[in-house]
């Protein structure tokens, strides 16, 4: 009789939970690895973005450096204090420069592009393994309330006479709805921040910001944009480390 229920209570017990728990662990393992990708992803694309946008700072500083070197030697060349030749290279430096400026605004507003990109994705495939995650959970609820009911009921049959508590036992895990308790979890989470939080969560945390000072000739028209504050991408770089 012993070594029967030994054997049952491995069957109907034992086996499902020790099945439940590797399915589990596997599709954990696979969530966990999948999110620190699409991490290592954002990571590498805020700083590239930072990187670019220092590029873009210094080219404009050194833009600005060669024109106020032009505006002097012009102002030179009209008392003939300058040469002519000097004149020319100032003018082409200067020209060089707004060139670099171009090129560096248009690298910073395209990795702009990428790292929003890559932010969308990530809430993407961070809503995708809350879904999963949800599922899980359901599923490891729905398992643990059969064989809880399964053993208070096995519970309750082979001590029928004694106590009725088995059975008490067995009519309220009937009752608990799986999921329950994740969702009273998810209730208490504290309320998100402000505004800030707002624009992250709607998958656009990251703008071009221009460079305070003259624009160059060759940089073209620019397109306004919306500044984001510098605690917001400091926020934003923490979020990913």
């Amino acid at each position: 009789m012993q070594a029967t229920c030994s054997l049952l209570q491995g069957y109907k017990f034992v086996e499902p939970l020790a099945s439940r728990r590797a399915e589990h662990e596997k599709s954990r393992k696979s969530l966990k690895e999948r999110w620190q990708k699409e991490r290592k992803r954002i990571q590498e694309a805020v700083a590239l973005l930072l990187k670019s946008k220092a590029g873009y700072m210094q080219r404009t500083q050194e833009y600005e450096r060669c024109r106020d070197a032009l505006r002097i030697a012009e102002q030179g060349a009209e008392i003939g204090a300058t040469g002519e030749n000097k004149v020319d290279k100032r003018k082409r430096l200067e020209e060089e420069a707004a060139q670099k400026v171009v090129e560096s605004e248009l690298h910073y507003k395209q990795c702009v592009a990428e790292a929003n990109d890559r932010h969308r994705q990530l809430l993407a495939v961070k809503a995708d393994i809350l879904q999963q995650v949800r599922e899980l959970i359901l599923q490891c609820d729905q398992t643990m309330k059969a064989v809880t009911v399964a053993y208070f009921q096995l519970q309750h049959t082979l001590t029928a006479p004694v106590p009725v508590q088995f059975q008490t036992l067995c009519e309220s895990s009937r009752l608990y709805e799986p999921g329950s308790q994740f969702m009273e979890y998810v209730k208490r989470l504290p309320e998100p921040p402000t505004a800030d939080h707002h624009r992250f969560v709607m998958g656009e945390p990251f703008h071009f910001e221009p460079c305070s000072g003259i624009i160059p000739p060759l940089a073209g028209k620019h397109f306004e944009t919306p500044f984001v504050s510098k605690q917001l991408v400091k926020n934003v770089k923490k979020a990913y480390v």
